[in-house]
This record gives C-alpha cells, structure tokens and sequence, in this order.
C-alpha cells in the first residue's frame, strides 16, 4: 500500500515499466517498488534515506532478486550521479522531498545516462528550474499536477523520439 494514501497510478503512470530496471529515489518500505513491480519492471533499485523506513524495505524484500534495497540519503547531485553510474536505470523515479534540488547540480552527461525521468517536485520554482534544466540538457518535458502543489515532471529523452 502506499505510504501516504497516494494513487500511484495518478502520480507515476505516465511511462511504461514494463522491463526496465527503475532507480526509486524516496523508495519509503517499498510501495513504490512494488507498484513498479506490478507494473512489469524487470529490477528496482530502491534507495530511501529514512532509516526506519529502511530496515522495513529490506524486510520486506527479502529473498525478492528483483529489488535491491539501498539506506542512503540524497545529499548532493554527486550521490545521484554515482547510483546512476552504478545500477545504470532505464529510468528513475525521484520523490525525495525537496532533495531534488540536486538535480539542478547533476551534469547533462549524468542526466543524459537514464532516458526517462519521473520527478516530483514541492515547489513551483522547483518545479520551473528542473524542467528548465532536463529542457536545456535535451529532453522533451511533460508536467502533471498532483495535489497540494505537489508537481510532476515527466522528462523523456528526445532520443526516445522519431
């Protein structure tokens, strides 16, 4: 079940999973990891920084291949570009509340490695400085809103386009 009564299918569904390994950013005890799942992702690389919501994500994986539970909080755009570099996602997820504000710090060559972005945002500057950033680093930018001012940003390769 989601963690805050959230409908992921409103919140995350506007890209395909089916088969692709998914880095969840803000992964809470793994619903969003489960959902992705559901989903049809072939591997979820679920990394939260909450240490008690943590321990629960690796409980409730165990013995799950397809998950690979990470405590790490996000403190700076250099942990985010060194996960990338070490799983190599077809797509990440980011619900890090506020933290993804490193995103404005990760490098085009970091941003251009992961061809589908889903990031959710808390402000609207955040918001208008993010899509700024994925529009300039060469992709095509989709936003949704969510609730409470709550946005997400869908960034998508234009390499994934004709």
């Amino acid at each position: 079940m989601p963690i805050y009564d959230e409908d992921y299918d409103l919140h995350w569904n506007y890209r395909s999973f089916k088969n692709k390994k998914i880095l969840d950013l803000g992964a809470d005890y793994g619903s969003t990891a489960s959902y992705f799942l559901r989903k049809g992702a072939k591997q979820v690389v679920a990394v939260e920084g909450d240490h008690d919501l943590a321990s629960k994500l690796k409980s409730n994986f165990v013995g799950d291949i397809r998950v690979i539970p990470i405590e790490q909080k996000i403190n700076s755009a250099v942990d985010i570009a060194s996960l990338i570099s070490s799983h190599s996602p077809d797509l990440v997820k980011v619900d890090i509340e506020g933290s993804e504000c490193y995103l404005l710090k990760c490098s085009d060559n970091t941003l251009k490695k992961v061809d589908e972005w889903l990031i959710e945002t808390h402000t609207s500057e955040l918001y208008e400085d993010i899509a700024q950033r994925f529009l300039r680093s060469g992709f095509k930018v989709f936003g949704a809103d969510y609730v409470n001012q709550l946005k997400i940003i869908v960034a998508v390769s234009l390499n994934r386009f004709p």
